[in-house]
């Protein structure tokens, strides 16, 4: 279970996002509450595993990496994963690299590193060169985090309960996103204490998410949220063990019902959390509700006897069986690595749908066969272990997975990468290859990775594909030209070379070093040029064709702010100002405004037509205004025209109204309460319109006596309410 309480795209992208596992090693316990994972928080664990030899890079519960030695003093990565680590015993530091060019740089466990610091991350860069240093405090806590060009920046500062807290001392207290040194949105964060109930200390108790109010200099509450605990073991529990969720709309419902969260019983939490959790003596869930327990899942598990290991890649390990809340029964069979080898479905009526999957000898899927093409399958009972699955010999769908076995880079083979992807009928019918790759290969400070080079597709079976190139410049000092990648459709035995083509069409997209698009530059073939190769100008020489230019800006922190539409630039080639153009007739520009909290609020299109909106403390739309203009009056036909909403308590959305307003420089949204009064009735009859859910997660909105129409939508389930709709 994930939760995101904070994030930013600028620069490299950076958040505050919390992890919890039920099966983490004892109480798990990080700083953000016992078994609660900071994802962005990587670090390195080492001795871990049955044999106590294994690293493992902490990410979140579900996406850590784990990584064996390889016998010769480095690192393999485990289960099918390609990421490498790598370590500089003289250095004192890990780097663990994944196949899209990420690194992680981590302290190691060497006696030259303080004992706090050993397995931290001391830094991350993405795979375009942006690098981030994260500040510590002396016991390994990340305090700060800071990304600048020099003019703009984002900064997550971190902080942590003092000795007054007591045991708790330590925890994460706060995270707060600073854009341009204006805090703009924070993450405050509370924990159980001894003796209280619904949990034990250091246990995660409650979330509060808070928007800053640059004007007023005042934090506002956009969402809570809370969580109980088992405080020991039985029960259907263990210590730390979560046992309600209770999400920021449920949170709100309560409190609109009068009730206080933190100090409701059990019984009450029961009928509003959105998940509740009973498990089993080794920690796994056997029981969840949702939706205030109108739905159960109940799961049931069976271990090999055989206790096969993490290498027996195609034998079961564990059998879990999920009763679904309609009374259909979902059993799946997965090896030690979690992996699945066999799923069954059975309906109310008995009917079964198997699909099953086998994988190569580094446990990566090789074969999935569908339904059609299970023949027959001996499940393990009292008298067997063995899990036995007959494929049809010639019916029946069946996708299949080819890996290189070698590598040669001539031709762009990569060992144990994907090769190709095809089809066939049953366990015997022939192979149609329906997409091959090959790679191309970027090598840093020892360590490569494996971009695709070449994608070519067979539409049809035995005949020539076409085929996509990705060409891709990499940057190594500050300046160089911005890399490109060109995608040319080709026939194979001429992979890069369009000199012998007839090119209808050609794109070519260009990059900044921080992986913005900045340009985008096309061509279409005139219809009386001549001969083959890459398409040129239309004073160019043969072919000739139509060129046509698109440009974006970016602000410092990575938002487009402008973005200009230049046609063909009157014949000529253009070269991409530094700043963004004014508007004309000859150059569509389009811009965008950012608020003070980092978020967009208008857009002012080509025409120079101006559309305003803002959005309450949880990001919804609550005012639209189209055409916005300065000293036009009230109730102008074009100008100024206003969408106001309005929300249920479980956030989903209940009404739309149009209002009238008179111009100002940002307007203020008005009450949801007085939406409806400010639209003029269009008849005499009382128009309302009742919204309810079932328990199938639908809502619909009756035909209103002056409203001959229904409207039927999805939400959550919650409860019903009635509001006066004042139809447009």
């Amino acid at each position: 279970m994930e939760e995101t309480d904070l994030s930013t795209q600028g620069f490299i992208g950076w958040g505050q996002s919390r992890s919890y596992g039920n099966l983490l090693a004892g109480e798990g316990s990080g700083n953000n509450g016992n078994l609660w994972l900071v994802v962005q928080l990587s670090a390195l664990v080492f001795n871990v595993g049955e044999d106590e030899n294994l690293i493992v890079a902490t990410r979140g519960a579900n996406t850590s990496l784990w990584f064996q030695p390889n016998g010769s003093g480095g690192w393999l990565p485990m289960f099918g994963d390609r990421s490498s680590l790598v370590h500089d015993s003289l250095t004192g530091r890990y780097t663990l690299t994944t196949p899209e060019g990420y690194r992680y740089v981590y302290f190691d466990n060497g006696g030259s590193v303080p004992v706090p610091l050993q397995g931290c991350l001391e830094s991350y860069s993405d795979p375009y060169g942006l690098t981030i240093n994260p500040d510590y405090n002396g016991d390994c806590q990340m305090v700060q985090l800071t990304q600048t060009d020099g003019f703009q920046s984002n900064i997550f500062v971190y902080t942590y309960l003092g000795a007054d807290a007591g045991i708790n001392a330590g925890q994460m207290g706060s995270v707060t996103l600073v854009i341009n040194d204006v805090p703009v949105r924070q993450a405050l964060y509370s924990y159980f204490i001894e003796g209280e109930a619904g949990g034990a200390p250091r246990d995660l108790k409650k979330v509060v998410i808070q928007n800053y109010n640059a004007t007023t200099s005042v934090w506002t509450i956009m969402r809570q949220s809370a969580y109980r605990y088992y405080t020991s073991s039985g029960g259907g529990g263990f210590a730390h063990g979560l046992k309600y969720e209770l999400r920021p709309e449920s949170y709100n419902q309560m409190v609109r019902a009068g009730l206080d969260p933190l100090t409701a019983s059990d019984t009450i939490w029961a009928v509003y959390a959105d998940k509740y959790f009973e498990y089993d003596s080794s920690r796994r869930v056997v029981l969840e509700k949702v939706h205030g327990g109108q739905e159960t899942y109940m799961l049931a598990f069976v271990l090999n006897p055989e206790s096969p290991g993490f290498n027996d890649n195609n034998t079961w390990y564990t059998k879990t069986t999920e009763t679904r809340p309609n009374g259909t029964f979902f059993i799946v069979y997965t090896n030690k690595a979690g992996r699945t080898i066999l799923s069954k479905l059975t309906d109310t009526e008995g009917n079964l749908w198997y699909t099953y999957m086998s994988y190569n000898a580094q446990g990566r899927l090789e074969l999935r066969a569908k339904p059609s093409a299970v023949q027959s399958v001996t499940e393990p009972d009292g008298s067997s272990n063995t899990l036995t699955v007959v494929l049809k010999s010639d019916e029946g769908l069946v996708n299949v997975k080819t890996y290189y076995a070698s590598t040669n880079p001539a031709t762009g083979a990569v060992a144990t990468y994907l090769e190709s992807l095809g089809v066939r009928q049953g366990a015997e019918g022939d192979l149609l290859v329906a997409a091959r790759q090959t790679y191309s290969t970027q090598t840093l400070a020892g360590v490569s990775i494996h971009p695709v080079a070449s994608s070519e597709v067979f539409p049809v079976a035995g005949e020539s594909g076409n085929v996509t190139i990705y060409d891709t410049s990499y940057f190594s000092t500050e300046g160089e030209p911005s890399p490109s990648l060109l995608h040319l459709a080709l026939n194979p035995g001429n992979v890069g070379d369009p000199s012998g083509f007839i090119v209808v069409e050609q794109n070519e997209t260009t990059w900044n070093e921080a992986n913005e698009q900045i340009l985008t530059t096309q061509w279409q073939r005139f219809d009386d040029a001549v001969g083959t190769g890459p398409l040129n100008g239309p004073d160019g020489a043969e072919p000739k064709a139509r060129r046509s230019y698109k440009a974006a800006w970016y602000d410092g922190i990575g938002r487009q702010v402008a973005s200009a539409d230049y046609g063909t630039n009157g014949g000529l080639e253009l070269v991409r100002p530094p700043l963004s153009p004014p508007r004309s007739d000859i150059v569509l520009v389009s811009t965008t405004h950012f608020k003070g909290d980092g978020d967009a609020d208008a857009t002012i299109d080509p025409n120079g037509i101006e559309t305003r909106w803002q959005n309450d403390a949880a990001g919804r739309r609550i005012r639209l205004i189209e055409n916005f203009r300065i000293g036009v009056a009230a109730g102008s036909p074009d100008a100024n025209r206003t969408t106001e909403y309005a929300y249920a308590p479980d956030g989903g959305l209940s009404q739309t109204s149009p209002a009238a307003i008179s111009s100002a420089a940002r307007p203020t949204p008005a009450p949801a309460a007085s939406a409806a009064a400010e639209t003029p009735p269009l008849c005499s009859a009382s128009c309302t319109a009742t919204t309810g859910w079932d328990r199938s997660s639908r809502w619909s909105i009756p035909t209103a006596p002056c409203m001959p129409m229904t409207l039927t939508a999805w939400a959550a389930p919650r409860r019903t309410a009635s509001s006066p709709w004042a139809p447009a």
